[in-house]
C-alpha cells in the first residue's frame, strides 16, 4: 500500500510540474506577443514623424509624439524583459519537470520489482510443496543455451511462454535506463550553466625540458575556464620582456602560449594575473662551452653518487635579487632523489 501512495504522489508531482511548465509557455508567449506588437505600434509612430509639417502647432505635436514613443520604448522593454524572465523560470520548469517524471519511472520500476519479488516468494514456496508432495523438482521447461541455438538455427526463432515473474521485472531495466538518461540531462545542463555563469578562472604553467636537453625550449601557458568576465595576464621572460595577454581574446580564444628559451644560460619566466603569481621558472647558472663540449657553471655534486649535478634552485641573494645564494634543489643526471636538507652543506658561490 505504501508504494501505491508513493507512485501516486510521483504522479501527482509530475502533473503538477507539467502544469507549471504549461503556464510558462502562456507566460512566455503573452509577453513576447505583447512586446512585438508594442514593437510594430512604435515603428508606426516613428515612421509618422513627417505628418507633424501639418499640424496646427507642430512643436506641441513632436512633444506629445517624442512622450508617446518614449512610453512606448519603456513597454516594449519591460515586455522583453518578462519574456526573458519567464524564459529562465520555463527552463527551470522543464528541468523540474523531467526530474518529475525521472522520479515517476523509479517508483514505477519499485513497485513492479516489489510485486515481482512477492510473486517469486509465492511461487518458491508452491514449488517446495510440491517437491515435498511429489519428490522430483519441478523447474521451468526452457531449453538450454544449446537447444535455443538449435531451434534458432532451424527455426530462425525460439518462442516460449514468459513467467508471471519475467512479464513483471521486463519493463524495470528500461524504466530506470530513462529515469537515469532524464536526470543526467538535468545534471549536465545545470553543470554547464554553472561553470559559464561562474566568474572566469585564470590558471598557468611553464613546462620545462629535461636538464640535459641542453638545447631544448621551454613552453609557457595561461589559459581561463568557460565562465564569465575576462583577465590579464602578465608574461615575463628573460628572453623577449613581457607580453600582456587578455583572455578571452577577440576571436574567443580561451587559451595562448608561446614556446621560450630557458633551459640554456639560466633564463627565467613568470606569469602573473592580478598581482599573484600563477606560475613561475628559473634555471639559475650558465652554460661553457670549450668548443669540445657543454656543461653547467652552476653545478655541485650530488650528495649521493657525487656525480657533478647542475643547481636548480638557489635561495634568493641577501645582497640582490638574483637567486644566488644556498643551493636548494638539484637535477642529479643520475635519477638521485635529494632532498634539500641533504644540501645544506652546499653554500652560495
Amino acid at each position: 500500500m505504501g508504494l501505491v501512495k508513493t507512485v501516486t504522489a510521483a504522479i501527482r508531482s509530475r502533473k503538477s510540474a507539467e502544469s507549471e511548465v504549461a503556464r510558462l509557455e502562456r507566460a512566455v508567449a503573452t509577453w513576447e506577443d505583447d512586446a512585438q506588437r508594442t514593437a510594430t505600434e512604435l515603428e508606426e509612430l516613428e515612421a509618422s514623424t513627417a505628418s507633424l509639417v501639418d499640424s496646427d502647432d507642430p512643436r506641441a505635436a513632436a512633444r506629445e509624439m517624442a512622450g508617446k514613443a518614449m512610453e512606448l520604448r519603456f513597454l516594449v522593454d519591460g515586455a522583453r524583459a518578462a519574456a526573458e524572465k519567464s524564459r529562465l523560470q520555463l527552463r527551470d520548469a522543464r528541468e523540474e519537470l523531467a526530474l518529475a517524471q525521472a522520479a515517476e519511472k523509479r517508483q514505477q520500476a519499485a513497485k513492479l520489482t516489489a510485486e515481482a519479488d512477492a510473486h517469486q516468494v509465492k511461487v518458491d514456496e508452491l514449488l517446495r510443496q510440491l517437491e515435498e508432495l511429489d519428490g522430483p523438482r519441478y523447474v521451468p521447461d526452457w531449453p538450454t543455451p544449446e537447444e535455443h541455438q538449435r531451434l534458432l538455427n532451424t527455426y530462425g526463432r525460439v518462442e516460449r511462454t514468459l513467467s508471471k515473474s519475467e512479464v513483471l521485472r521486463k519493463p524495470i531495466g528500461p524504466l530506470l535506463a530513462e529515469a537515469e538518461q532524464l536526470e543526467r540531462q538535468v545534471r549536465e545542463a545545470r553543470a554547464d550553466r554553472a561553470e559559464r555563469e561562474s566568474p572566469v578562472v585564470p590558471s598557468a604553467s611553464v613546462i620545462v625540458p629535461r636538464w640535459d636537453d641542453i638545447d631544448g625550449t621551454s613552453q609557457v601557458s595561461c589559459s581561463v575556464n568557460r565562465g564569465t568576465g575576462s583577465v590579464t595576464f602578465e608574461v615575463s621572460t628573460s628572453a623577449d620582456g613581457i607580453d600582456f595577454v587578455t583572455l578571452p581574446d577577440e576571436q574567443g580564444r580561451r587559451s595562448w602560449g608561446k614556446r621560450v628559451k630557458l633551459q640554456a644560460g639560466g633564463g627565467r619566466a613568470t606569469v602573473r594575473c592580478n598581482g599573484q603569481v600563477l606560475a613561475e621558472e628559473h634555471r639559475p647558472g650558465r652554460l661553457l662551452n670549450d668548443g669540445v663540449a657543454r656543461w653547467w657553471v652552476d653545478a655541485v655534486r650530488c650528495p649521493t653518487c657525487r656525480h657533478v649535478a647542475p643547481v636548480t634552485k638557489r635561495a634568493p641573494s641577501k645582497t640582490s635579487s638574483y637567486t644566488d645564494g644556498d643551493v636548494l634543489a638539484i637535477a642529479c643526471q643520475s635519477g638521485c632523489q635529494v632532498r634539500s636538507r641533504d644540501l645544506a652543506g652546499q653554500g652560495a658561490r
